[in-house]
Parts: C-alpha cells; sequence; structure tokens
C-alpha cells in the first residue's frame, strides 16, 4: 500500500538535512555575501540552537535585508 505524505523533520531525526543540505547552502551564500568568513559544521549547529539563525544573520553577520533574501533564496 502506497501514502502520500509530507514528513516534516525538523530536528534532523530521519534525515540529516542540517549537515547534507541547509549548512552547506548557507557556506555557498555566506562565501558570496561576507568572502573570507567561514564557519564550522559545529558552530554553525550552535548558532541556529543560540541566538538562532536569524540573529545570527542579522546580528552577527550584519546581513542587510536584501542579503537575507539572496540567503533564503539560495
Amino acid at each position: 500500500m502506497k501514502y502520500k505524505c509530507l514528513i516534516l523533520d525538523h530536528d534532523d531525526t530521519i534525515v540529516d538535512s542540517t549537515r547534507t543540505v541547509n549548512f552547506p547552502a548557507f557556506l555557498d551564500s555566506l562565501s558570496k555575501l561576507r568572502p573570507g568568513v567561514t564557519m564550522t559544521c559545529e558552530d554553525y549547529f550552535k548558532y541556529n540552537y543560540k541566538p538562532g539563525f536569524t540573529a545570527l544573520c542579522f546580528d552577527i553577520l550584519k546581513f542587510s535585508e536584501e542579503e537575507m533574501r539572496i540567503q533564503e533564496n539560495n
């Protein structure tokens, strides 16, 4: 029997999407928007937990609204 469904995996219990999708995409954005700034995956996890992703982008990396749109579309 087949079921059509959408699985929301916000904590990576089914797919390790933070490490394999989100972090690489973020690094790509970071290389375009803040060349020379690097971040480890461990630091990315920590910042996502505290202070949170939005604060990481706006308060720490100082993304403008336009840069945030670029990051979101990456």
